[in-house]
C-alpha cells in the first residue's frame, strides 16, 4: 500500500462527509458515476455503494472499485427498492455530512467542494444541470447564494423547482442519526421529498449555493416505475403532516397548496376507481383544507372539489 493511498485509508476512518450511491441493474452508468465521485478536489470522504440485487455487473463493478479505493464500503443486498438501500447506507455512515447521489448520474470534480465551503450549516443546498431524454443541450436550475429560514428557503425552493432532490443537498449527519429519519420503503414515488421534508423538521436554517455540479438525466415518467403507480396520497399525508409542523399557522403557501391539490387529484382518481380505501384520507383532506384555507381555483379543481364533498356526504349516510 503507497504513502498516499494510506493516508487516505486513515482519514477514511472519520471522514468528513460519506456519499450513499445505491445501485440496481445500472452497469451501463455506474462506472461514470463512481470515476466522477472519486474525481472530487475534496478527498475526505467515504462512498458507500449500495447494490440493491442487481442481476447484471452492477455488483461486480462495485466490488472491483472497492479494491482499488479504501475510501469505498460496498454493500450487497436483495432487492427491495432505492428507499431500503439508501437506509443501508445510511445505517453504515459514519460522515459528519451525508450526501446522496443517483448511480445513473454523475458530478463535476467540485461537488463535494461546494458543499464544504458553506460548512457548517445543518443543510446545504445547490443548483444543479438538468437533461431530459429528448433533449440535446443542458438546463441548469439556479439558486442565489444565501442563508435563509427553513419555511422562506421552501418557498423560494419550490418557485426554482428545486425541491425534492436528495443529491444536490448535503444533511448533518447527526440529525439524521438523533431523529431517526429513514427512507419510507412503502414509497414508490417521492420518498426522497418526504425524507427531505422531514429532516427540515428538526432545523432552522438552510444555506443555498449558487453551485451547479451534479448532472442529473431525467428519468422517462411514463416508463413501468411511474405508470404502475396508482397514487401517492399516504405520502402527500405524511408530507402535510411534516409540512404542518414546518409552517405552523403559515399554511398559506404555494408549495402547501400544490400538495392539497395532489392529495384531491388522489382522492378523485380513487373514487372513481371505486377504491374503499379513499374514504379514510376525505377526512384529512377537509382538514387540511380548513388550515390552508384552500379555495380551489380552475373549474377542474373546482368540480373536484365538489365531487369529493359529495361523495363524503354519501358514504357518512350509508356508514
Amino acid at each position: 500500500m503507497g504513502s498516499e493511498l494510506y493516508l487516505i485509508y486513515m482519514n477514511n476512518i472519520n471522514p468528513i462527509i460519506s456519499v450513499i450511491v445505491p445501485a440496481y441493474n445500472v452497469e451501463k452508468y455506474l462506472r461514470r458515476c463512481i470515476d466522477s465521485i472519486l474525481a472530487q478536489t475534496f478527498t475526505d470522504f467515504e462512498l458507500l455503494l449500495i447494490d440493491d440485487g442487481s442481476t447484471d455487473q452492477s455488483g461486480e463493478i462495485c466490488d472491483e472499485y472497492a479494491d482499488k479505493d479504501a475510501r469505498i464500503k460496498v454493500f450487497h443486498k436483495a432487492n427491495g427498492g432505492v428507499s431500503s438501500a439508501r437506509n443501508v447506507g445510511l445505517d453504515n455512515a459514519v460522515g459528519e455530512y451525508t450526501c446522496f447521489c443517483d448511480a445513473d448520474d454523475w458530478v463535476d470534480s467540485h461537488w463535494l467542494q461546494g458543499f464544504t465551503e458553506a460548512f457548517p450549516n445543518d443543510l446545504i443546498v445547490q443548483g444543479f444541470c438538468y437533461k431530459n431524454p429528448n433533449q440535446k443541450n443542458w438546463e441548469k436550475c439556479k439558486i442565489n447564494n444565501e442563508c435563509k429560514k427553513v419555511l422562506d428557503a421552501l418557498d423560494y425552493l419550490h418557485r426554482v423547482k428545486n425541491m425534492g432532490y436528495l443529491w444536490c443537498r448535503c444533511f448533518k449527519s447527526s440529525i439524521i442519526k438523533d431523529n431517526n429519519i429513514r427512507f419510507n420503503e412503502k414509497f414508490v414515488v417521492r420518498e426522497d421529498y418526504d425524507f427531505i421534508i422531514c429532516f427540515c423538521t428538526h432545523i432552522c436554517n438552510m444555506m443555498l449555493v449558487s453551485n451547479c455540479s451534479y448532472y442529473y438525466l431525467m428519468p422517462d415518467f411514463t416508463g413501468i416505475k411511474y405508470s404502475n403507480v396508482k397514487n401517492d396520497s399516504e405520502c402527500i399525508l405524511s408530507l402535510l403532516n411534516n409540512i404542518h409542523l414546518i409552517v405552523g399557522d403559515n399554511c398559506h403557501r404555494e408549495f402547501v397548496l400544490s400538495e392539497v391539490v395532489r392529495l384531491q387529484n388522489n382522492i378523485f382518481k380513487e373514487l372513481l376507481g371505486k377504491d374503499k380505501t379513499v374514504y379514510s384520507c376525505m377526512k384529512k383532506y377537509e382538514q387540511i383544507k380548513h388550515i390552508t384555507n384552500y379555495t380551489p381555483l380552475t373549474l377542474k379543481e373546482k368540480f373536484k372539489d365538489i365531487y369529493i364533498r359529495v361523495m363524503n356526504k354519501i358514504h357518512k349516510y350509508y356508514v
